[in-house]
């Protein structure tokens, strides 16, 4: 029999922006390009309404796209109210330790729903690089 607290992958989201598929503005920002996997994983998951029921919301940091509240700005974009939320550090291991993080916390009974997400927006940066511009200003979080 399987213990019922074991932790299970129920929906993946995944895309890639490719410079030539966005024109000369880049791919969207990281905040816009979290909400569309996020929602593309819930989507796999086939349960309506599964992002209301996250608990935990855990987000990449992002090094081309600073944010003074990236968990609150992806909350309030998916209209959602976690009770725990993390923006990680930086490190080329941080999304699998977000995982194991999650799934430690599934086994503990402490969490039932994580929502991990990371994005990187080198496409966009590199397109308001090359025009001399900088990127927009991050207004602070509502």
């Amino acid at each position: 029999m399987i213990d019922p607290r074991t932790p299970c992958l129920i929906g993946v989201g995944a895309r890639t922006w490719h410079p030539e598929d966005v024109g000369e503005e880049g791919a969207p920002e990281p905040l816009a390009m979290w909400e569309d996997v996020a929602r593309a994983a819930a989507h796999d998951a086939g349960a309506p309404g599964l992002l209301e029921r996250v608990e935990s919301l855990q987000v990449v940091y992002c090094q081309t796209w600073q944010y003074d509240d990236a968990v609150g700005r992806l909350s309030s974009r998916l209209g959602i109210n976690p009770r725990h939320g993390l923006y990680s550090g930086i490190g080329g291991t941080t999304p699998q330790l977000l995982l194991d993080g999650a799934a430690e916390a599934m086994l503990r009974d402490d969490l039932d729903l994580a929502l991990v997400v990371g994005a990187e927006a080198i496409a966009t940066a590199r397109a308001y690089f090359l025009r001399a511009e900088a990127p927009p200003v991050r207004a602070r979080s509502p």
